[in-house]
């Protein structure tokens, strides 16, 4: 941050009108003057100090009746930003951070060139036995940033999702049966690295919240609480993800009457109830309103508070700009600014807790140049639906649309997005994987296979009831251990219709490379790979992770794969 500092001369505002002469009553009176260490300042997300302005003001005098009214505002913005002080404080500071978020967050201005702030001091106070007040005020100009979060520190996880079950009934998944799928996972799941359930859709939207408003259950019909559920699988060593949009605001809730936790402002202050939507019936919050940033950002804390770790926020292209490729128009268009603000607010909470950011539906527009700044996880394909490796590799193969999805298939979203993925970068999410659609083994260590190897998560689907011996693809120790690594796989080609994006190869943190080559075409292909193409090294050893043995180490490898099967190789240094 620079600041370039000039201290303003004093100054003294007073309300009573002055004479030649003073009366003997207005030598009592409060005297206020502001004085800002800075009259310009540029902040810079890379440089964030303690103390990038100073407020100071006078005529409090250590007087425990004073109080003092601060307030920041620019010209022609409805929004003002206000703090009160009692007793003798006579400064304020701002640190960058704090004073950047006055100026994108609570007043709305989010712009290139500097804005010119002003800061006004009221002042209130006993003084000779009578209530006297004074005021001043002056400018400040700002050079703001608005914050990007594209690194983290979090590796794809490893979950189940009630999704299939969902999908086949058209309804939430009962709490008997939730816990008896959670159950299996800590059985079957657990010790190779699943160590999460997360709800999914099909839940109650409207009346499961709680006293602050917010959804504190998937279902009415369900009896427990997310939080039960937390420490319900917290004890068998797992942790809860919750299917949840801290934009939507439930309408019982804003018609009880209830209050934004933290504030005075009711919760129907922040929704438009005739704002106009379809195919849907949420009720979005309108981010240009006060209380909304507190609603969104305490929505987050609110799950972290009952001990959520996940959070996979659905329908963002349809709140971004109302538009769906397939129904239309559902809703209104929306200011630029209000999409990338609601994905940052939710990022911010979301890292202050140690949570991921699992974003869906989103259009993605520019190569995904918002999502990548504040989601930890963008979907990349349509939904799962019935499973088959139509719906993963084959639907609408290659073609590219502008909007949500812009491929129909995961297998493509892969291959595009694999620009934008990489180490501490936003993960790619296929979405569910249900091993029990697919048609044999090979189809099966395919699917687990380019999850893993596009640095994805693996979200598994399958039921206990119908999962049966294919539970075995997802306990390939070899294949997580990438995962466990953070590994994060790249295409030869970003075009889905070139064979050359069937082959993928990364590197590991201990510099061993990974080669992958797929075959999506309905018959056996044949391929040659030349390994000094991805290696610059000569291997001690080549591992086939899915045969779990050693092959002989060779300069180039031509082999035949299998109709929709792959292999996955480790060259160890």
């Amino acid at each position: 941050m620079k600041c370039f500092i000039s201290l303003l001369a004093v100054s003294c505002i007073f309300f009573a009108s002055c004479n030649s002469e003073l009366k003997e009553s207005e030598t009592s009176k409060v005297v206020t003057s502001l004085q800002l260490s800075a009259t310009e300042c540029v902040l810079s997300q890379d440089n964030n100090v303690a103390e990038a302005l100073k407020i100071e003001w006078s005529g409090v005098d250590g007087n425990p009746s004073a109080k003092t009214l601060l307030s920041i505002s620019a010209e022609g913005n409805d929004m003002v930003w206000s703090k009160s002080f009692d007793g003798g404080i006579s400064s304020y500071v701002f640190s960058s951070s704090a004073l950047n978020a006055l100026v994108v967050d609570h007043l709305r201005i989010q712009q290139e060139n500097p804005v010119e702030l002003k800061v006004k001091v009221y002042v209130t106070a006993s003084k000779a036995w009578k209530l006297s007040d004074d005021s001043d005020s002056t400018y400040v100009k700002v050079k703001a940033f608005i914050p990007v979060y594209p690194d983290h520190q979090h590796k794809a996880p490893r979950y189940w999702s009630p999704y299939e079950y969902n999908f086949l009934t058209n309804k939430s998944m009962p709490e008997s049966e939730w816990k008896r799928n959670i159950d299996w996972v800590a059985e079957n799941l657990k010790n190779y690295g699943f160590t999460m359930v997360s709800t999914d859709g099909w839940m109650n939207e409207t009346d499961a919240f709680d006293e602050d408003g917010y959804l504190d259950r998937h279902s009415l019909q369900w009896e427990h609480d997310y939080g039960y559920w937390a420490e319900y699988l917290e004890s068998k060593g797992m942790m809860l993800g919750v299917y949840a949009n801290p934009l939507w605001v439930p309408s019982g809730a804003a018609s009880a009457g209830l209050k934004i936790k933290g504030t005075d402002i009711p919760i129907e202050d922040i929704i438009n109830r005739g704002e106009y939507h379809n195919h849907h019936n949420y009720l979005w919050v309108q981010l240009d309103r006060p209380g909304a940033e507190e609603w969104v950002r305490g929505y987050v804390d609110h799950y972290a508070e009952m001990g959520v770790r996940y959070l996979r926020v659905d329908f963002m292209s349809w709140y971004e700009d109302g538009y769906d490729k397939g129904f239309g128009k559902v809703g209104p268009d929306r200011p630029d600014w209000m999409y990338p603000t609601a994905l940052r607010w939710i990022r911010e909470q979301c890292d202050k807790h140690g949570m991921i950011f699992s974003l869906v539906m989103p259009h993605l527009y520019k190569d995904a140049a918002v999502e990548k700044n504040y989601a930890h996880m963008i979907r990349i394909g349509n939904d799962t639906g019935k499973g088959t490796w139509y719906m993963f590799s084959d639907r609408d193969k290659g073609i590219h649309y502008k909007h949500w999805s812009q491929y129909a298939n995961p297998f493509d979203g892969f291959i595009y997005f694999s620009r934008v993925s990489g180490r501490g970068k936003v993960m790619l999410d296929g979405d569910f994987i249900r091993l029990n659609t697919f048609e044999n083994d090979d189809e099966c260590r395919s699917v687990v296979s380019i999850n893993v190897i596009a640095g994805g998560p693996l979200t598994v689907a399958d039921l206990y009831q119908t999962a049966g011996i294919r539970v075995k693809f997802y306990q390939n120790r070899e294949l997580l251990a990438l995962m466990d690594d953070g590994f994060v796989g790249k295409p030869k080609s970003n075009d889905p219709l070139s064979e050359d994006s069937q082959i993928w190869n990364g590197e590991m943190t201990d510099g061993d490379v990974i080669i992958a080559v797929f075959n999506r075409h309905a018959a056996q292909k044949e391929f040659t790979v030349n390994v000094k193409e991805f290696c610059s090294f000569t291997p001690k050893t080549v591992r086939d992770i899915w045969e779990h043995k050693n092959i002989t180490v060779r300069d180039e490898y031509t082999f035949s794969v299998p109709a929709h099967g792959c292999v996955v190789y480790r060259l160890a240094k």
